[in-house]
C-alpha cells in the first residue's frame, strides 16, 4: 500500500494536535468554518463535547477515530497512522504505549521520522505566508512594532487576531522579541532552511502566494506590482540552466533589498513548470 509522505499527519505525534491543526487549516481556507460546523459534520448535537476533546479536557477515544478518519478523508496508511495516534493517546498503560509507539514508527515514512523532534510551530510558520511577511515588516524604515502598527501596514487584510497569533508564534520560535514597552523587534538569527520543512508546508505557502499574485493581477495597471509571463520551449539542459539563472536572480534581488531602507514589503516569486506532457519524461 502506497504511503503519501507529503501528508501533514506524519509530522504529528499526537492525534488531538493534528485535529487542532486541521481546524486551523480549514479556517484558513474558509474563515466562516467553525468548531460548531465541524461538530455538526461529525453528528454531535452539542459542540462542547468535541471542544473538550480539542482542549484535551476529555480523551479522544478509538470509536470516534473511524468517524474522524472519514471526515478527514484519510485512507490507507494515513488512516492507520491516525488511528494508531488515537490508540497511543488513549492507552492505559506504559506497555500499551510502547507497543503503539513501535507501530507508529513502522508506519511513519522514514523521511518524516527524521523530522519527528522538529517543532510543529516551525512547520506552521513555513506554511502561513503572513509569518514571513511580518518578519520582513520589521525591516521597514518606520519600524512598526505593535499589533496595531503592523495591522495598518497590511491595509487591514490581516486581522489583529491573526497578527497577534503570528507574533506570538514568531516570539516562541525565537525570531522576534518583545520589549518591556510592548514593542516587537526582530532578532538576528540563522535562516530556517527549507530542507527542514516537509513539502506539504512548502506547498501551502506557495499556493497562498499564488493567490496573492492573483489579487495583484486584478489591481489597476501602474500599481507597485510587476507580473510577467513567458512561454518557453526547453530541453532538460535548458531547463536546468534556466533554474540556475532564476536562483542567481533571487540572490541579486536579496542583495539589492539589503542595501535600502524599505518602504513596503514585496513578494518576489518565480514559476517555471511544464504546460505540456511528453510521455514519461519530466523536467521538474
Amino acid at each position: 500500500m502506497a504511503t503519501n509522505a507529503n501528508d501533514p499527519i506524519y509530522s504529528f505525534s499526537d492525534a488531538v494536535e493534528y485535529l487542532n491543526f486541521e481546524l486551523k487549516n480549514r479556517q484558513r481556507k474558509n474563515p466562516k468554518f467553525s468548531l460548531r460546523a465541524w461538530s455538526n459534520q461529525l453528528g454531535f448535537k452539542n459542540p462542547s463535547y468535541f471542544s473538550h476533546i480539542l482542549k484535551k479536557e476529555r480523551k479522544l477515544k478509538p470509536p470516534l477515530a473511524k468517524k474522524l478518519s472519514e471526515n478527514l478523508r484519510l485512507k490507507g496508511k494515513e488512516k492507520k497512522f491516525f488511528e494508531l495516534l488515537v490508540l497511543n493517546g488513549s492507552a492505559s498503560s506504559d506497555v500499551e504505549k510502547k507497543v503503539f509507539s513501535k507501530m507508529l514508527v513502522r508506519v511513519r515514512p522514514k523521511e518524516i521520522s527524521a523530522l519527528e523532534d522538529f517543532p510543529l510551530e516551525k512547520f506552521e510558520m513555513a506554511a502561513d505566508w503572513q509569518h514571513w511577511a511580518i518578519l520582513e515588516v520589521f525591516y521597514l524604515a518606520d519600524h512598526p512594532g505593535t499589533v496595531e502598527e503592523i495591522h495598518e501596514k497590511f491595509s487591514y487584510t490581516l486581522t489583529k487576531k491573526v497578527i497577534k497569533e503570528s507574533l506570538e508564534r514568531l516570539e516562541g520560535l525565537g525570531f522576534i522579541e518583545k520589549s518591556p514597552e510592548g514593542r516587537y523587534h526582530r532578532v538576528p538569527r540563522g535562516p530556517l532552511f527549507m530542507k527542514e520543512i516537509p513539502s506539504w508546508a512548502i506547498r501551502s505557502y506557495r499556493k497562498a502566494m499564488l493567490e496573492k499574485a492573483k489579487e495583484a493581477a486584478d489591481q489597476s495597471p501602474g500599481g507597485q506590482n510587476h507580473l510577467r509571463g513567458t512561454m518557453l520551449a526547453l530541453d532538460k539542459e535548458g531547463y536546468e540552466k534556466a533554474v540556475n539563472i532564476l536562483i542567481e536572480c533571487h540572490k541579486r534581488v536579496l542583495e539589492l533589498a539589503s542595501a535600502y531602507k524599505g518602504e513596503e514589503v514585496f513578494h518576489m516569486g518565480t514559476q517555471l513548470f511544464p504546460v505540456t506532457k511528453s510521455g514519461e519524461k519530466k523536467l521538474c
